[in-house]
């Protein structure tokens, strides 16, 4: 699997918490060796044919748009309010 990152995504990537960007980078070592680890959960965003997301932590989601074995980071979704 090839990935690539958005400006978007890197600037989004600022913004989280220390701990969670530990934890964003902690997921996508994991995503590197294995997109398809349990812990994970990549899957198609339901209603979006090309959009997909990984497992962050609890409330927060890795977004991307995948073309083939590549995929483009975009910035992330989170449930926290």
């Amino acid at each position: 699997m090839i990935s690539r990152a958005t400006p978007a995504f890197c600037r989004a990537m600022r913004t989280l918490s220390l701990s969670d960007q530990k934890a964003a980078r902690r997921a996508y070592r994991l995503f590197l060796q294995n997109p398809s680890h349990n812990s994970l959960r990549f899957k198609k965003l339901a209603g979006h044919e090309k959009l997909w997301f990984a497992r962050v932590t609890i409330s927060i989601r890795a977004v991307g748009y995948r073309e083939g074995e590549t995929v483009t980071r975009l910035p992330f979704l989170s449930s926290r309010r």
